[in-house]
């Protein structure tokens, strides 16, 4: 989605939950139109097209993390945030690679949401939320012998201040895309 839309505050993981396999990593018979990107040739061409193609591809084979969670009486649902110019097939096994590699998942935490979210926390949130991703697993290492230790917390957000906290992550990664 272009735009986050929750009628609730959606708590968002303040580092990464690292896992063994991707949160979805059975096929759910669901499927997302992913862009074909246009060849160098095509875009330069003087009649370029200016149709892309796209793709029906299965959601359990982007790449993926969990970002978020809702709760309610009736359970938990994970709100997740996907990666699709990772698509690509594992080299030794042929299977998609939807598991997001640690490293990658602590650069996009550290360098672009943390930011995103400091850039917009209110005076009362501000004690809760962690500046930098060493602090958010010192304390993660805090919780316990709970089901949840080893978590990072959630703090939860505004639809309002989730928008804007998109827009800054947005902006973020414009600047600089790599």
């Amino acid at each position: 989605m272009h735009s986050l839309q929750f009628n609730t505050p959606l708590p968002i993981y303040l580092g990464p939950i690292i896992k063994e396999k991707a949160p979805m990593h059975k096929h759910n018979h669901v499927y997302v139109d992913i862009l074909m990107p246009q060849s160098e040739a095509d875009s330069s061409a003087i009649r370029s097209c200016t149709e892309w193609l796209t793709m029906a591809f299965p959601l359990c084979g982007v790449p993926h993390t969990v970002f978020g969670a809702l709760s309610n009486a009736a359970g938990t649902m994970n709100v997740y945030i996907c990666f699709p110019r990772m698509i690509h097939r594992d080299k030794m096994t042929h299977k998609r690679a939807n598991r997001i590699p640690k490293e990658v998942l602590d650069f996009f935490w550290e360098h672009v949401l943390l930011p995103a979210i400091c850039a917009h926390v209110d005076v009362l949130s501000a004690p809760y939320v962690s500046l930098t991703l060493k602090e958010v697993q010192f304390k993660a290492q805090k919780g316990g012998k709970t089901k949840m230790a080893g978590w990072p917390k959630a703090v939860p957000f505004s639809m309002q201040v989730l928008k804007q906290i998109q827009k800054t992550m947005e902006a973020i990664i414009q600047e600089d895309p790599s």
